[in-house]
């Protein structure tokens, strides 16, 4: 009974199965000999499919075409499988010339196991190559192509190459002074600062800044100049002198208080002057009269139940008259009621407002009414007077007649 079974990529039909898994991986230790073996390893079964166990009989041979020809390397191993898998290393018997892979540009692995060869031929990938690095060591520099200048002939020169900060003429570095800055050269003079550094080391250098009012510089120390400001005050008096002069440097000059100040023999009040009480000896008590100050009576009011006011006249509702204090103020005046019309006429309305006169038209900032129901306030401001009433005068405009009821004027004297 016959297995199909695949070695690589390749399927063949065998009596045994193979399965090799890896051609490569032929270590070469660095500056040693490269090792003259190449591994195979693989996976063995029989025509069942079964793995096989123990040891195996298996040829390898080399050749450098992938059909016929003539093998140049061959050699026959006994392997163990275990589980089927097994290792094995062309050259592990025989001796393997490595330089079969320099000279040969492609080279074929060809297995036989148990006597049957398997086909076809495999062909190595480029790891058994590296065994050509071995040669490495005796190549003509006559036989490489573009190789650089410098590198031909023969001996170990050095090849250098200048870094920042440098440049490289011939065999000799130098500091390269585009990119570094020259050793400085010489100093500022008194009295100046430096400015600036040149790519040469030269400096740049500038007047210090001059000393302002209350100032002085003295080689470039600046320090107050006590004889434009004042020093810290350090001095006191005694108690019953006072300070007459301060000096540059801070001290005081005192003097004595002086003695003859007086007697206070009595405190009186007049009656304009808005205060009561006095005394001509011992405690006084002062009192402030609310009546002068004030007035007598600083808050009037008046009232007005309905008037009809015919259109273009100017009735008087009502009048205040409060008595004011004689310091002087100013007085305030309000007013609040109700508009309304007998029959509605074009641009029927009313102004409302007080007046000193009793026959003038509202002037102390009138309030119009212009809609039947409608209640406003009108309030003033004005100079106080001990003598002024106050009238709240009402005139009609339009067609029609105005309803004026309820009115209520106040008026307060606010002091000064």
């Amino acid at each position: 009974m016959r297995k199909r079974t695949t070695i690589g990529a390749v399927p063949l039909t065998l009596p045994l199965g193979l399965l090799v898994g890896s051609l490569l991986a032929l270590a070469s230790p660095t500056l040693a000999q490269a090792p003259a073996q190449v591994p195979v390893q693989g996976f063995l079964t029989d025509a069942d499919g079964a793995p096989l166990d123990g040891d195996q009989t298996l040829e390898l041979a080399l050749y450098d075409v992938e059909a016929g020809g003539t093998p140049l390397f061959s050699e026959t191993q006994t392997v163990r499988a275990a589980a089927g898998f097994f290792t094995a290393y062309v050259g592990d018997v025989g001796t393997l010339d490595l330089a079969t892979f320099r000279d040969n540009g492609t080279t074929y692995l060809e297995l036989t196991v148990g006597g049957e060869t398997l086909t076809p031929r495999m062909q190595l990938g480029s790891t058994p190559y590296a065994g050509f690095a071995e040669h490495a060591g005796s190549v003509d520099f006559a036989g490489i192509q573009n190789l650089p200048t410098g590198l031909d002939d023969g001996d170990d020169d050095t090849m250098y190459m200048a870094g920042l900060g440098l440049s490289l003429t011939g065999d000799t570095f130098a500091v390269d002074f585009g990119a570094v800055q020259r050793r400085v050269s010489a100093p500022c003079p008194a009295g100046q600062a430096l400015q600036g550094v040149n790519a040469d080391g030269s400096v740049t250098c500038a007047a210090l800044p001059a000393a302002g009012a209350g100032l002085t510089d003295s080689a470039g120390v600046w320090s107050v100049d006590f004889a434009r400001a004042q020093a810290r005050v350090t001095g006191a008096c005694p108690a019953g002198s006072s300070i007459r002069a301060i000096a540059a440097n801070g001290s005081v000059t005192c003097e004595t208080d002086d003695s003859n100040i007086g007697d206070v023999t009595g405190i009186t009040t007049s009656t304009t002057s808005g205060l009561d009480g006095g005394c001509t000896s011992g405690t006084c008590t002062l009192l402030l009269d609310p009546t002068e100050l004030n007035g007598s009576s600083p808050i009037d009011t008046g009232t007005h139940s309905s008037t009809t006011v015919a259109p273009g006249t100017t009735v008087t509702l009502t009048s205040v008259r409060p008595v004011v204090g004689a310091f002087g103020g100013e007085v305030g005046l309000l007013a609040i009621g109700e508009y309304a019309e007998v029959s509605t006429g074009a641009s029927l309305y009313a102004d409302v407002g007080f007046s000193t006169s009793s026959t003038g038209s509202p002037g102390f900032s009138p309030v119009r009414f212009s809609s039947s129901g409608e209640t406003a306030y009108a309030v003033a401001t004005v100079p106080a007077s001990t003598s002024a009433t106050y009238y709240l005068r009402a005139q009609c405009t339009g067609t029609g007649a105005c309803i004026l009821s309820n009115f209520r004027a106040m008026a307060f004297f606010i002091p000064d």
